[in-house]
């Protein structure tokens, strides 16, 4: 019996995409988020990259673990008085370069797109 080279590549892709196991994500296309541009200000772009990137160590709502303020003590607390003092592009700037020992970059992790959505959702922990 002779099988459809096309049927056979389907095929071969769906098993593919089947053996990628449950709860792993999978990798977008850079400056992508589930195959969607990353638009600044775009609040659930934001929310979806702090929480899988940013939530570990800075907590929910950008205050940081009790566990993770213990360990990294000069970890800042994201309100009010944090983003007073800093702008968009100056949390960019740290995502970017990272800073000192205490937070690695994420240049070539996430696209600048990416990072100036993570900028405008964090931002809303400040209001």
């Amino acid at each position: 019996m002779r099988r459809a080279p096309g049927l056979v590549l389907s095929l071969a892709l769906v098993a593919g995409m089947a053996w990628t196991s449950p709860g792993r994500a999978v990798a977008a296309p850079h400056g992508t988020v589930a195959g969607r541009p990353a638009a600044p200000g775009d609040d659930s772009t934001g929310k979806m990259l702090f929480v899988e990137h940013c939530q570990k160590c800075h907590g929910t709502r950008g205050i940081p673990v009790k566990v993770i303020k213990q360990k990294f003590t000069r970890i800042p607390t994201m309100d009010a008085a944090f983003f007073a003092a800093r702008s968009d592009d100056s949390v960019v700037t740290i995502l970017t370069n990272g800073k000192s020992d205490v937070m690695v970059s994420w240049k070539g992790k996430l696209s600048p797109g990416e990072m100036k959505a993570v900028a405008a959702y964090i931002r809303t922990f400040g209001k």
